[in-house]
């Protein structure tokens, strides 16, 4: 069995409209959303094996303050082509992992991840996969488990989504 998690950067800051999109830090209500993610992974003992993050700005200060929380000391690959980055991309890298890890956690950014979960679930009148079509907010994570266990085998549509969690609702 394997498990990716899905966590969309929390809010970010507009407060310096001359910084570059890559450049955005996290904003007051993001530093709270990161707070309460890493706490709920923390308490539901969810802690991937390896994460592979965005290395624009917001999605580093995200994966960061959750670990503060989870404190995962080893296995954590910032990559720039996480950043705006696609199924292609995200399924790439998935399927690039070590088959020791049984989970995986993609810290990256919207629309990319939004379509991603979806395109990756087979169930598509699941609860969660409706409410994911909705909207995917800042700070949300997707949990989704394969019946597999080689990562190169990770196809679309065979994925369940465990769990659709939202800062708000925390």
């Amino acid at each position: 069995m394997k498990t990716i998690f899905l966590l969309r950067h929390a809010k970010s800051s507009w407060d310096d409209v001359s910084l570059d999109d890559f450049d955005r830090p996290l904003s007051t209500r993001g530093i709270k959303s990161c707070k309460k993610i890493g706490k709920y992974l923390k308490k539901n003992k969810l802690i991937p094996d390896i994460v592979y993050c965005s290395s624009a700005i917001r999605a580093k200060q995200t994966w960061e303050l959750v670990n503060r929380i989870v404190e995962k000391k080893k296995n954590v690959v910032y990559k720039s082509k996480l950043y705006m980055g696609n199924s292609s991309d995200f399924i790439d890298v998935i399927r690039k992992t070590d088959n020791n890890f049984h989970s995986l956690m993609l810290v990256s950014h919207n629309p990319g991840m939004e379509i991603f979960a979806r395109e990756i679930s087979k169930n598509k009148t699941d609860k969660h996969y409706e409410s994911i079509d909705l909207k995917y907010p800042t700070g949300g994570l997707v949990i989704i488990r394969f019946n597999l266990n080689i990562w190169s085998k990770i196809k679309y549509e065979t994925g369940d989504i465990c769990e659709f969690i939202k800062p708000r609702d925390l």
